[in-house]
This record gives C-alpha cells, sequence and structure tokens, in this order.
C-alpha cells in the first residue's frame, strides 16, 4: 500500500506555471545581459525549462538549486541550475548554469512562494459516523473512524485503521496498515508506514519555521518537502513534526517518540531511536540509528549526532558528535567530562561557603 516517493514534494505541491531561465531573471530582475556574463552563450533563456526545486545532494540536470557561500569553480559535482553568490570579478562558468544573485538563499526561497503551490483535488464529502470523508479517496478493510473527523480528497488508507474524532487529514497522503490516529491529530503533507501510532493533537506535515527577518515583518517561506514516517512507530501526544523545507523530515522504522516533542523541518530521525518528553531538535538536524536523547534535550540547528549514542537529560547541543557517543551539560560535551565539572564545581561551591 505504501509506495515510496522519490521526489515527495511533486506528490504535494506543483508549479503554479511552468518555470524557464528567463521567467527566473525576470521575477529575480537580473538582466540578460548579466546572466550571459557568467553562462555560455549557447543557454537557450526560453526553452530550458526548471522542472524542481532541490537541495545540492539530490539535484538533477533540471533542478533549481542555491549555494550560498562564496564560489567559483567548484562546481564540478554540481547539477542543475545553481542560484550562486554574485562573483566579485568576471568568470564565465562553462559545465554549469548559474544565475548571480546578491542572496541565493533568499532569491531560492522567493522563487518557491512566487511558483509553488500545494496540490488540491475538489471532491464531494461523504458523511460517515458525523465526519467527512472525500469520495475520491481510497480506504481500505476493518476501517474505523469517529466523529467529526475529516479526510479530504485523493487520501489512501491501508487496513485496519482506526482514526479518532476531530482529526483532519489532508489531500493525498498516504496511510499504511494497522495505523491508529488518536483524537486530534492533524496529518498534512504525510507518508505514514505500517503498525503507526500517532496519539492525541499532535500535529505532523505542517509548514516549518523558515523564514527571513525584515522590517515590519519576518517572511515566512513556503515548504515543499514532506513527512515520511517508517514502520512500527510512536508518536506520543502534543508532538510537533515540520514537514521538509525541500527535502523530506524523516523519521525511520521503530522510533519512538514521548510526549510534547518537537521536530523541525528537514530532520533525518535513524531507526530505533528513543525521544523523550519535551526534547526539541532544531531543522536539518541529523540522527543515526538507536541513538536516545532524555527529557528536555535540545539540539542545534545543523547538527549530526552519530549512531548508538545516548544524550543525558537538560542537555542542549550545539556541535556534532561521532557515534557511540554519551552526551551531557550545557553546552554539551562528553558526559564524563561533564559530570567531573559538576564534582569540581560543587567542591569549589562548597568551600566559598
Amino acid at each position: 500500500m505504501l509506495k515510496k516517493v522519490k521526489k515527495l514534494n511533486k506528490h504535494f505541491f506543483k508549479f503554479e506555471i511552468e518555470i524557464s531561465i528567463k521567467s527566473i531573471l525576470s521575477f529575480l530582475n537580473i538582466p540578460e545581459e548579466i546572466f550571459f556574463k557568467y553562462n555560455n552563450k549557447s543557454v537557450n533563456l526560453l526553452d530550458f525549462r526548471i522542472n524542481s526545486f532541490s537541495s545540492i545532494s539530490n539535484s538533477s540536470d533540471d533542478s533549481l538549486i542555491f549555494i550560498n557561500k562564496n564560489i567559483l569553480n567548484n562546481l564540478s559535482d554540481v547539477k542543475g541550475v545553481c542560484l550562486i553568490k554574485k562573483p566579485s570579478c568576471e568568470y564565465t562558468f562553462t559545465d554549469n548554469i548559474v544565475i548571480p544573485s546578491e542572496n541565493p538563499k533568499l532569491d531560492f526561497c522567493n522563487l518557491i512562494n512566487k511558483f509553488c503551490i500545494k496540490r488540491e483535488n475538489k471532491s464531494k464529502m461523504q458523511k460517515i459516523n458525523n465526519s467527512l470523508i472525500s469520495d475520491k479517496s481510497i480506504v481500505g478493510s476493518n476501517f474505523t473512524i469517529g466523529s467529526f473527523s475529516k479526510i479530504e480528497a485523493s487520501v489512501k488508507i491501508g487496513n485496519d485503521v482506526i482514526i479518532g474524532n476531530n482529526v483532519s487529514i489532508s489531500e493525498y497522503c498516504l496511510i499504511g496498515n494497522n495505523v491508529h490516529i488518536m483524537d486530534g491529530v492533524c496529518l498534512d503533507c504525510a507518508i505514514i508506514g505500517n503498525n503507526v501510532t500517532i496519539s492525541q493533537n499532535t500535529v505532523i506535515g505542517k509548514n516549518g519555521f523558515g523564514f527571513h527577518s525584515g522590517f515590519p515583518n519576518s517572511h515566512i517561506f513556503f515548504h515543499i518537502g514532506a513527512v515520511e514516517i517508517g514502520n512500527d512507530v510512536f508518536i506520543g501526544s502534543n508532538c510537533n513534526v515540520d514537514r521538509g523545507h525541500i527535502d523530506d523530515t524523516v523519521i525511520g522504522d521503530f522510533v519512538r517518540i514521548d510526549n510534547q516533542v518537537h521536530i523541525a523541518h528537514n530532520c533525518k530521525i535513524g531507526k530505533n531511536c528513543i525521544l523523550a518528553g519535551k526534547s526539541a531538535i532544531s531543522g536539518s538536524v541529523k540522527l543515526g540509528q538507536n541513538v536516545i536523547l532524555a527529557g528536555d534535550v535540545g539540539i542545534a540547528d545543523n547538527i549530526s549526532i552519530g549512531s548508538n549514542s545516548l544524550i543525558s537529560a537538560g542537555t542542549k547541543v550545539f556541535k556534532n558528535f561521532p557515534e557511540n557517543s554519551k552526551i551531557g551539560g550545557y553546552p554539551a560535551r562528553g558526559l564524563y567530562d561533564w559530570q567531573k565539572i559538576q564534582v569540581k564545581l560543587n567542591k569549589l561551591l562548597s568551600k566559598i561557603k
């Protein structure tokens, strides 16, 4: 039932209009003569179509990506059309198509906001047990639903699924077999595996907290990734899992998540991880397999934690740690080093008293 989709953003999102290099230059107010200062003159601005927005790691020849660092000729492994920091000197990229920009990330996100929209599918709603289910959704055998829930169009639900009261499931979500979705859960842009439990009032797949600060208001970026949850996963109540900005947020098989846990956009949670209550994981964090987070752990964005690691309660992590690490403290360090510091500090305080 659950089918892997290589580019999930195309499952939930689409281009509002076709995008060419010419339309990108027009939107960003970049003159064609500036573009051709850095590119081969043979590039056809009208015929070259962009078919995807991608991260560098998932780029293809017809995708748009961005690199926010200053760069000249170090693009040999980069595919697609690349928004780059405007070079300080003239340089022609012979093997890549580049678009010069003062702020590549901001321009990239503004292009997403301009050209991408969420897929919608109008349908008639059928009433079952005081709940509404689209006539364009597919429901498996032994399906149970409570009161005042709503399942939008093109949702696919497997066998032996239980949906509670006041549940909301948005268009195109995929739900596997033997899944229990409890009261008040909200699913959006989500692909759920088999044997999954999602507890009360948890929100999965809503827009993440990606923004560009500005005056008078910060500019929130539209997210075109999804949330992919593996098999045999348990998620507690009042949790929040944001969908990816570009790539998907992924929760691996056999993961256990306690109540009141936040997982931000683009995170990758490896198999068999355990996340205790009130843990908060910032954007683009990667946890290897068998990682344990005790209660109230905080991890800063873009941090990687190796497999088989343990993070003690209340730890705040601001740097990467390798496999088999035992981590503690604020800021985080090796657990035993932190414990030694605490012993010495307690001895010093006792002398002061």
